[in-house]
């Protein structure tokens, strides 16, 4: 399932006498969510407009969106900053366990504790996922300069 980051919007206003088949008399794309959703009472309102001045015509407004790639710099600065965010949190986690051992007074180890070993397997899934992002980072920085080598 993809994120609504991910996806652009688009809006088409067709409008004729006919009810099918009519030309299209605005069509915009690439908006993002934020854009379209502030801009969608300005589209229903240049179809009302539409309609009010030809009464007897047909108005169809469509409004859709489609799948987006960014251009690889985009997304190599989206996959910087996901690592750095990871890499905070990493090292956040990895400070309260060490503030966590060294303040331990209890009875048992502290090995035996279950929320510490919730926070070990927290703290080895961030691990992980900072494998793949730094993987991901290296495999665009690869595409990128094969893509400054062709120009």
């Amino acid at each position: 399932m993809m994120n609504v980051a991910d996806k652009r919007f688009y809006v088409r206003i067709n409008a004729g006498p006919k009810p099918g088949g009519n030309p299209t008399i605005y069509h915009n794309s690439g908006f993002r969510f934020e854009a379209f959703m502030k801009w969608c009472w300005y589209f229903d309102y240049l179809a009302a407009s539409y309609k009010v001045s030809n009464p007897r015509h047909y108005v169809n407004v469509d409004k859709g969106n489609y799948d987006y790639l960014p251009p690889v710099q985009e997304r190599i600065k989206e996959v910087k900053g996901k690592i750095a965010g990871k890499r905070r949190k990493l090292s956040e986690y990895e400070n309260k366990l060490m503030q966590a051992e060294s303040s331990w007074r209890e009875l048992f180890s502290i090995t035996d504790d279950p929320m510490y070993k919730r926070a070990l397997a927290k703290i080895e899934a961030l691990r992980s996922q900072l494998e793949v992002l730094e993987f991901e980072y290296a495999e665009l920085n690869k595409i990128d300069t094969n893509e400054n080598d062709k120009k």
